[in-house]
């Protein structure tokens, strides 16, 4: 009995020197290839930025659309303004709608984080970042740029692929190699497949959230697979994360897109952006909001942006903006200096 209590404690023991452990976050921020002009520009503050007492808000699309499809006549421009204790919002847009490389995409995303920040109320930034702009986008700018980590206050992702997806790269890429005549598939898209380099060093780095952070997704999700089982890709430890059927029953059927207008998935964004530790505090949902907006007659038919996201990926299609890569891209040296990879450029 001895002898079988210290075997194990020996095996615990080389277990636990076995186990990986992540490299340190960075401390300095990565350079960026995008011109500081260009990336300025990419942000638009419908409303401007009037000092409301709840700051400012930075809304980043997904793969496929533009914050000028994803958020106009939704909910988060259209209430969030007057709601609690009111914020300012802006948007920000990569180019190519999002299909070009997600490490470029992401340089967009930390410079309007550093740069929303001084003019927000209480000098940080609340994010909602839909898709990969909440798997891939704002992990990856909150990693490698601190600037840009240290002014998020809160960070709500929708239907965020942080583990990727099974489905879109081999389904998206195919029909893409066969529309542009051989010429590749997006850049973006074979970044979100499940195995792909940069989600791997993405997860080597990133294990557990960094920022204040709530996921919240839908187990209909057609896009971002798998959304079951032990692993839900829109899962992420240290995260308040749910999906939708969760809180608001089976009834609640929500698609990959309709995570864009649903009032539960704005209800949830408010809930986090005024609580006290900047995540979803989940006692406090009010399940009147699974299928209602209170005070609005926004209609859901009106903000789901599917067609527009269709016309986008046809568009591309046509004219590909040189997104169309044969392999996915190399991962910038800083991802190697930073410890997260051992292959780059």
């Amino acid at each position: 009995m001895l002898f079988s209590s210290a075997f194990a404690a020996l095996a615990l023991a080389a277990s636990a020197v076995a186990a990986p452990t992540s490299p340190p976050l960075p401390t300095t921020d990565a350079p960026f290839s995008v011109s500081a002009a260009k990336l300025e520009a990419a942000i638009t503050c419908p409303n401007g930025i009037k000092g409301a007492a709840g700051g400012v808000v930075l809304l980043v699309p997904g793969t496929g659309l533009t914050g000028e499809d994803s958020f106009p006549e939704g909910p988060f421009v259209q209430l969030l303004p007057t709601a609690g204790p009111g914020f300012d919002v802006c948007w920000v847009s990569p180019p190519n709608s999002q299909l070009g490389d997600a490490q470029v995409n992401a340089e967009y995303v930390a410079h309007a984080i550093m740069s929303l920040a001084p003019r927000s109320k209480n000098g940080k930034v609340k994010v909602v970042a839909h898709s990969q702009g909440g798997g891939l986008n704002v992990p990856w700018a909150t990693i490698f740029w601190p600037s840009a980590r240290r002014k998020v206050a809160s960070f709500v992702g929708l239907a965020p692929d942080f583990g990727g997806t099974t489905l879109l790269p081999p389904v998206g890429c195919a029909a893409e190699t066969i529309a542009s005549l051989g010429q590749g598939c997006s850049a973006a898209i074979l970044q979100q497949d499940s195995t792909s380099n940069y989600l791997k060093a993405q997860r080597k780095i990133f294990p557990r959230a960094i920022v204040p952070t709530t996921a919240f997704f839908t187990r209909t999700d057609e896009i971002v697979i798998p959304q079951f089982g032990p692993n839900p890709s829109s899962a992420l430890a240290g995260s308040v994360q749910f999906p939708l059927q969760d809180i608001c029953g089976p009834l609640a059927i929500a698609d990959h897109l309709s995570m864009l207008a649903t009032p539960a998935a704005y209800s949830i964004v408010l809930n986090a952006f005024t609580s006290a530790d900047g995540r979803a505090d989940l006692s406090k949902f009010n399940k009147a909001d699974c299928f209602n907006f209170e005070n609005s007659n926004i209609n859901i038919n009106d903000v789901v942006p599917g067609l527009k996201f269709a016309a986008n990926l046809l568009g591309a299609v046509s004219t590909s903006g040189g997104v169309y890569v044969k392999r996915e891209p190399p991962l910038k040296q800083y991802v190697c200096d930073a410890g997260a990879a051992t292959k780059c450029g």
